[in-house]
């Protein structure tokens, strides 16, 4: 399909329409144009969108620890769990003889970030760890990374806290999550008598493998995410003052482990990142989320087509429209600002970040024309100058930080959808006579 949108009819013109004329470019050095130049667009080009599940994600990369459950019919039950181990090396006073225990709690500092309706009650509990978490060989702990904890004689998990509460992480600083009066004793008649378990760090996680920050309820409710300047905070009385001994987080030992059970959803199929579930086989739709590691992946087919078209013709520019489908992003889900493009071969693995500029048009209305319009033109044009078939692709993330730390997700139409995605090109028809 052609659709002349203006005639251009300088040179100059020319130039600033496809960024630059150099001294040996695109279209050749010396020429006279016999008609004025025309810019066309087309986008009848067929694209295929299929969605893609990352193996794993390094969370202990970030500074932020993620916990929450929720059921979405799409993305399925989605967990996320903080694990962490403390750090003694602040503790520099001990309670005297005559000192009162008061109370022990987990001082868990917002960020200020959630994901899904906040105003829904959440349930937090702790575990202590019964094994000490240990990087990989590669030094980092993944979302897929699980620790055991401590079991009762009946072999279940006990907690040592749990609260129940409706976040507020931009009304407030922090929650305080009270554990157990027998562990907060423990540690305290340690601390007391300067016992030798908290005379090292080495002994003191020797005793205390770490903690577990998991959500507790079964039922939707929202994400949030916690700094890791967040502590144990122990409080005693003595000398008619209260006292308040912290135990941070352990910088270099935390991470958020965040899975999601798919099942009986319409990405059962996805299992691993080698293997590209098709969006003609769920609904239309290819999905993104960060956490669980889902991305969305773009494939070409029939680029070579284009070199059928008239040879006065010249690529100028390419952008994917990639279109969002009304009632898939709320307030309390909003959108990605942002996307990060990879270059990736038939098996999903990532050959290179893909450099580019992007513009999200959010239709806040009617929500019928959402979508994102990403400056594709140097990948289309290499792939188009390919001879032969090939399996490269572009691969659409939330940025890093983003995917590591977030449940932020996005769903896409293809060309099958009612709001589907699209190929812009903008082409140049000229003729010439050296």
């Amino acid at each position: 399909m052609k659709r002349y949108i203006k005639k251009i009819m300088m040179l100059a013109l020319i130039c600033a329409g496809i960024g630059a004329c150099e001294e040996s470019g695109e279209l050749g050095e010396e020429f006279i144009v016999k008609e004025p130049l025309n810019l066309y667009y087309m986008d009848t080009v067929s694209l295929q969108l299929s969605t893609v599940i990352f193996d794993s994600l390094p969370t202990s990369t970030t500074e932020e620890l993620l916990v929450g459950y929720h059921e979405d019919g799409a993305f399925g039950k989605i967990t996320a769990s903080a694990f962490f181990q403390l750090d003694l090396a602040s503790i520099s006073t001990y309670p005297g003889s005559r000192a009162a225990y008061e109370g022990l709690s987990l001082r868990m500092y917002y960020d200020g970030y959630s994901y899904y309706d906040t105003t829904q009650t959440i349930t937090l509990d702790v575990y202590q760890l019964a094994e000490a978490p240990a990087m990989h060989s590669d030094g980092y702990l993944y979302n897929t990374s699980s620790f055991q904890p401590q079991m009762d004689l009946a072999d279940t998990s006990t907690t040592v806290g749990s609260l129940s509460f409706s976040p507020q992480p931009n009304q407030k600083a922090y929650v305080d999550i009270p554990l157990d009066g027998w562990l907060g004793e423990e540690l305290f008649g340690l601390l007391q008598s300067k016992d030798d378990t908290i005379q090292t760090e080495a002994a003191f996680l020797e005793k205390y493998k770490g903690f577990l920050l998991s959500p507790g309820q079964q039922t939707s409710g929202p994400f949030v995410r916690f700094t890791t300047a967040s502590t144990l905070r122990l409080t005693y009385k003595e000398d008619g003052e209260v006292v308040e001994l912290l135990f941070p987080i352990d910088e270099s030992l935390h991470f958020s482990q965040i899975s999601s059970n798919r099942e009986g959803g319409p990405l059962a199929g996805l299992q691993q990142q080698k293997e590209a579930l098709a969006a003609s086989e769920t609904a239309n739709t290819a999905y993104l989320q960060g956490g669980v590691g889902l991305g969305i992946r773009v494939d070409f087919p029939y680029l070579q087509k284009l070199n059928e078209l008239q040879t006065n013709d010249v690529l100028s520019q390419a952008y994917l429209r990639l279109s969002i489908p009304r009632g898939t992003y709320s307030n309390s889900m909003p959108l990605p600002e942002t996307l990060t493009v990879y270059v990736v071969d038939g098996l999903n693995r990532i050959t290179g970040e893909y450099a580019t500029s992007m513009v999200k048009v959010e239709d806040k209305e009617f929500g019928d024309d959402t979508y994102y319009s990403i400056l594709i033109t140097d990948f289309i044009k290499s792939q188009k100058a390919l001879e032969g078939e090939n399996e490269n692709a572009l691969l659409l993330t939330l940025p890093t930080t983003s995917l590591y730390s977030t449940v932020n997700h996005l769903e896409a139409g293809n060309q099958q959808h009612q709001h589907k995605s699209i190929l812009d090109l903008y082409l140049l028809d000229y003729e010439t006579n050296n």
